[in-house]
């Protein structure tokens, strides 16, 4: 099985996240339509992190933690939900944030929290940065240099 990555911007969200509950029914409707449509064997535990970004949406990574060995299609979910939920764009090419305050450099990357640039632009740049959330941010924004 593999980990599975759901972004879902501001604009498509049509349920609501602060219920555990609807959580977990989009998750289950969606991992369906995911399945049939990518003929995906998505079956076993996962456990769930939802990260909310009042700017961005959702980010939700689906973490496969184990098989069920009895029920091959059952599909088990523990979910996680990080509300205000910090995220950041990581890029290669520092000319595509300059114009931006509170950009970051880090191991030959740069950096620049959504929070920090109009919604409009991170559509514009999308071909051209990862967001960085979670534990991995947690893990390298104490190492940030500030570019300002």
């Amino acid at each position: 099985m593999e980990n599975i990555i759901i972004f879902i911007p501001n604009k498509l969200i049509n349920f609501n996240y602060k219920e555990e509950k609807d959580i977990e029914k989009f998750l289950k409707d969606k991992i369906i339509k995911l399945k049939k449509k990518y003929h995906k064997d998505i079956s076993g535990f996962y456990n769930v992190n939802v990260y909310q970004n009042n700017k961005y949406g959702l980010i939700i990574e689906l973490i496969h933690e184990s098989d069920i060995d009895f029920f091959k299609d059952l599909i088990d979910i523990k979910v996680n939900v990080y509300y205000d939920s910090d995220i950041y764009l990581e890029l290669d090419d520092y000319f595509l944030i300059e114009k931006y305050k509170n950009k970051y450099f880090y191991n030959n990357k740069y950096y620049i929290s959504i929070d920090d640039i109009p919604y409009i632009d991170i559509i514009a740049l999308s071909d051209f940065y990862k967001y960085i959330y979670g534990n991995k941010l947690i893990s390298i924004k104490n190492q940030f240099k500030v570019l300002n």
